[in-house]
């Protein structure tokens, strides 16, 4: 590894990635699940990257994206939360989610995909599944995720310690 004194490695073990607002706009359902899981793992002696204890909401878009990408490099694993609705996003060719998705895809990077808000008792997408839904949105990514090996859980609140843990677990 390079010697470059403060590199965002000696920082952070994960970036998360996620929706900050519900499909409708109205719920910051996303961006409270990130800041729980964000802290949650703080507690299990991990680094993670959120962008919204890391960045101002102000910040223009190409500084946002810079900041994603140049601590992407350094990060050896990716949280990637999701909940109904999100996938849609990925129609949308300007959309950032759509680009965190390819990014990660494209990376050799352990992703970990977290699904949330589902009804109860359901379990997490396949890998077959992850890929038929992602086709439906945009086929690329779908052809990226086959090739990419993505631990899903389903994430609720009665089994987010288990998960966790076992995430801070996986290094």
């Amino acid at each position: 590894m390079i010697d470059c004194g403060a590199c965002p490695s000696d920082v952070y073990d994960y970036i998360i990635f996620y929706r900050w607002l519900s499909p409708d706009g109205m719920y910051e359902r996303g961006r409270v699940m990130a800041r729980l899981v964000t802290e949650m793992m703080k507690t299990k002696s991990r680094r993670v990257w959120l962008d919204q204890l890391e960045m101002q909401r102000t910040m223009p878009p190409d500084e946002v994206i810079g900041r994603i990408a140049d601590t992407f490099l350094w990060v050896s694993q990716v949280i990637i939360l999701a909940a109904p609705g999100d996938w849609h996003r990925f129609a949308d060719p300007n959309d950032i989610h759509r680009w965190e998705w390819e990014l990660s895809l494209r990376s050799d990077k352990k992703i970990w995909l977290l699904q949330y808000g589902l009804p109860d008792g359901m379990e997490p997408l396949s890998e077959r599944e992850i890929v038929t839904n992602l086709q439906d949105y945009y086929p690329h990514l779908a052809e990226l995720a086959s090739k990419k090996r993505i631990q899903a859980r389903v994430l609720t609140m009665d089994n987010i310690d288990g998960t966790l843990r076992e995430i801070a677990e996986g290094q």
